[in-house]
This record gives structure tokens, sequence and C-alpha cells, in this order.
């Protein structure tokens, strides 16, 4: 995870510091990945059964967007 503060923005952006005279703001990077040298030997992905994921669909349905 690395922190960047300071970076270019415009007025668009709602984080702006200012959005007159100082257009930055801060942001995160997450490198999320898997290491290309560890593909084989990397810990399997965590994820939930899929008689969880049904129950959630069920249960959520009505806020889910449609075909999720």
């Amino acid at each position: 995870m690395h922190a960047c503060h300071g970076g270019w923005s415009s007025a668009l952006d709602p984080m702006c510091y200012d959005t007159e005279t100082d257009r930055r703001n801060s942001r995160v990077i997450i490198d999320a990945c898997i290491p290309f040298r560890r593909k084989k030997t990397f810990p399997v992905i965590a994820r939930s059964s899929k008689a969880l994921d049904d129950r959630i669909r069920e249960k959520w349905a009505k806020d889910l967007p449609e075909g999720f």
C-alpha cells in the first residue's frame, strides 16, 4: 500500500484541497496482484461457498443490480 499526497486533480474532484487554487488530492495505491514468481505457490484465494452466495443473493435481491 502506498499513499500519494498532493496528486494532480481537477475542479470536478470533490476531494480536492481547494477547487479554486489548489487542485490536488491524496490517493492510496494498493497492489493486490499475485506475484508472477509465486503464481504456483501463492495461497488459494478466499471464496465463499455457492450456498452462501445464493443466500446473499436471495436476501438482497431487491438491492442488487439485475443479473448479479
